[in-house]
């Protein structure tokens, strides 16, 4: 990713220790715009929360990233 992007990440995660949170953290530090989508979490350090992926316009989004447990995928 060169230039600034907007990338959802469907499983996203307040919990430090999750890979999901730390995309988020490292997608903020380089300048992106991280969409998290969780189905209960309001916000994520002061990021708004989208509740899925339906509410979101993908036409403007970049890239779509996935962090779900594969139990949860069905």
């Amino acid at each position: 990713m060169s230039e600034h992007q907007k990338v959802v990440i469907i499983g996203a995660s307040n919990k430090p220790d999750r890979y999901s949170y730390k995309a988020f953290k490292m997608l903020q530090e380089y300048g992106h715009t991280p969409i998290p989508v969780h189905p209960v979490l309001a916000t994520i350090d002061d990021c708004s929360v989208v509740a899925s992926l339906e509410s979101i316009a993908t036409s403007s989004v970049d890239t779509i990233t996935l962090y779900v447990n594969p139990e949860k995928l069905h």
